[in-house]
């Protein structure tokens, strides 16, 4: 892939491109709806690109699906998920095909991302969104994702509800767990954030801990969280 082509991937985008929605926790989480993506990936590749569904998993309350996509002999491989929408009187599942697509759309843009398409959107470069302006802003001494890697996490800080932050053990731990499994650390540092509504560096100890022990047992997909904003 030549330069000019890793360039129009990685661009950032503008701010009227990306949306918000509430996060798990508290807070707001940004994100590009997967049309931007397509159109970002046809633009840049000239449409040089495809990608498929190897496997999707019904669950009782998601449907998870497991997506390639190929850009020029290059191969990605990410976890999309999506929550089973229901009935509100009986319960039963409104339309599971949507709920494939949903989560086939989510997969998709995940393995964009680690093209580096929207990669800034969520945390994993020097260029950062302010969730309320929307507006790409620089973290001081480079990105968040970045001073995770480098264990420059702030453990006597607060996390959410004012627990204690991820000590940098932590972070080291989930680094070695992320590198020993083999797993894509952009997929997964952004799956973390996704579920947890907040980057590696906010998590408290408590949602350190369970990161760990979910890694430890190889359960990435516990941990995918359907992105807002797919169309339908």
């Amino acid at each position: 892939m030549d330069k000019r082509t890793i360039h129009e991937l990685t661009a950032p985008f503008p701010g009227e491109a990306i949306r918000t929605r509430p996060g798990r926790h508290g807070g707001s989480l940004c994100y590009v709806e997967t049309t931007t993506v397509i159109e970002r990936l046809n633009k840049a590749l000239h449409h040089r690109w495809n990608y498929r569904v190897l496997e999707w998993k019904l669950m009782e309350e998601e449907v998870l699906a497991h997506v390639e996509l190929a850009v020029d002999g290059i191969i990605k491989h990410a976890f999309g998920g999506s929550s089973v929408t229901r009935h509100k009187q009986t319960g039963k599942p409104v339309s599971l095909g949507d709920d494939v697509k949903s989560a086939a759309s989510d997969g998709l843009k995940r393995a964009a991302r680690l093209l580096g398409v929207a990669l800034a959107v969520y945390g994993s470069k020097d260029v950062e969104y302010d969730p309320g302006t929307k507006t790409p802003t620089k973290a001081p001494g480079g990105s968040r994702a970045a001073q995770n890697r480098e264990g420059l996490g702030h453990p006597t800080e607060p996390g959410g509800n004012g627990r204690p932050r991820i000590s940098q053990r932590q972070v080291r731990a989930i680094n070695a767990l992320i590198r020993k499994q083999s797993l894509e650390e952009a997929m997964m540092l952004s799956t973390i954030q996704d579920h947890f509504g907040v980057p590696i560096d906010k998590l408290t100890t408590d949602q350190a801990s369970q990161v760990i022990s979910t890694l430890n047992n190889g359960g990435l997909e516990s941990l995918s969280a359907k992105e807002g904003g797919d169309e339908r």
